[in-house]
């Protein structure tokens, strides 16, 4: 089997760019002063000339953002049932208090016809 696949942080890729473009180091004193592939250097300064040399969100950032976004569609729909169910229960309390008047729409017509 080879090495371990190693993992640079963009900062250090950033200083070993810089380090040969700036002449302090030659890309071959880079590749053996912090054991890189020349080739993988290489692919860095590419990168960093593109600016394209950024971080990539890791799968447990990524997991992270999968979660807020279930979350997200999860607060929004249960929102949307707790603003029916208080507009429900203020149309029965509407109901209920025109039920229990003495005096409303419905029992307005039979006290119209005045006292016999």
């Amino acid at each position: 089997m080879g090495r371990p696949r190693r993992k640079y942080e963009v900062e250090f890729k950033r200083q070993v760019v810089e380090a040969i473009g700036s002449g302090l180091l030659r890309p071959a004193e880079a590749a053996r002063k912090y054991d890189l592939a020349p080739s993988l250097i290489d692919r860095w300064r590419e990168k960093y000339e593109n600016g394209t040399l950024v971080d990539r969100p890791t799968t447990g950032d990524l997991s992270v953002r999968a979660e807020n976004e279930r979350l997200k569609v999860k607060v929004a729909e249960l929102t949307m049932e707790v603003d029916l169910l208080k507009k429900l229960a203020d149309c029965e309390r509407r109901q209920k208090r025109e039920r229990s008047s003495i005096v409303t729409g419905r029992t307005l017509a039979v006290y119209a016809g005045g006292v016999k």
